[in-house]
Parts: C-alpha cells; structure tokens; sequence
C-alpha cells in the first residue's frame, strides 16, 4: 500500500484512490498509523489544479478600498450567488427601477456579514469591477490550463471612486 497526505489533512491510499479519515476508531486509519511506524513516508500531496486555485481565489473575495468613501471598504463576497445577486441589482439599476423598494442606497454584506450602504454609482462600479476581476480569474484560468507559464493571478484588491 501507498499513501499520499493532502493539504487539507486527508489521507489517500493510491492503490485504490481510497479517502481515508483521521479517525482513531477507523480500520484504514490504523493501518496507515501502522504503515508510518514502519518507517514509510507518504508521498507529498499533488500542486492544486489551476481550476482549485481558481475556486480558492474566487472564494476569499474581493477586497475594495473606495476613495471617497472608506465606510465602503471591505471584502465582498464573489462566488456565483453573489455574482447573480450584484448582476440582478445591477440589471434593475441599468433598466432605470433603481434599488428595491425605491431605496436611494442599498445595503450591501461583505464576507464578515458587516452592511455597506452603497449608492446607485457605487453599487454599479463595484459589479463592474467584480465582473472585471472574475473574468480575469478565469482568463488566468484558462491560460494555466493551457500550459502558459509565465501568468499571474490577478491582485485581489481594488479601488473604487
């Protein structure tokens, strides 16, 4: 048998692809304490995929800073609910409906559950600059993906007006 150590602390047995829990009660597990008190090392875990980093970067938000208004700093939220839900503000904002309920600003999570109040040109630069930055994980996606070696993750802070 062979094993291999994730970097999330999951041991994998390689014959069989079998995903062991650290658990003291489990039958796998023993074997693989066994296993390392016989002197093995399992092999180092696998670099994660451009798609994994993609899913990573995308995860831990965007960080915004505004100039003329630092009460709109923090960190938001970009996964694909979030994307939908700026897009679908964004979208009544462009028809002319303006916020919900006819509100002059609308308040806005960031990912440690703190509201920013955002006005109408605020809110729409913060979509498009959202917009800006997913496309440009996914572009760095996609040229890691095809072999390209000299690419760099874009910076995941942002200034806005």
């Amino acid at each position: 048998m062979n094993y291999q150590a994730t970097n999330n602390n999951i041991i994998i047995e390689t014959t069989t692809n079998t995903y062991i829990p650290m658990d003291l009660g489990n039958k796998d597990y023993q074997d693989y304490l066994l296993w390392l008190e016989a002197g093995n090392t399992p092999s180092s875990p696998s670099p994660p995929t451009p798609i994994q980093q993609a899913s990573v970067i995308i995860s831990n938000g965007l960080t915004v800073t505004c100039n003329s208004n630092s009460l709109l700093n923090g960190t938001y939220a970009i996964t694909s609910d979030w994307q939908n839900r700026l897009t679908s503000v964004n979208t009544a904002l462009a028809l002319g409906k303006g916020f919900p309920h006819g509100e002059a600003n609308i308040s806005w999570p960031d990912i440690t559950g703190d509201f920013h109040s955002f006005s109408q040109n605020n809110f729409i630069e913060l979509s498009v600059i959202v917009e800006g930055y997913v496309s440009d994980v996914l572009n760095t996606e996609t040229m890691l993906i095809l072999g390209a070696n000299s690419v760099s993750w874009p910076s995941s802070n942002v200034f806005i007006s």
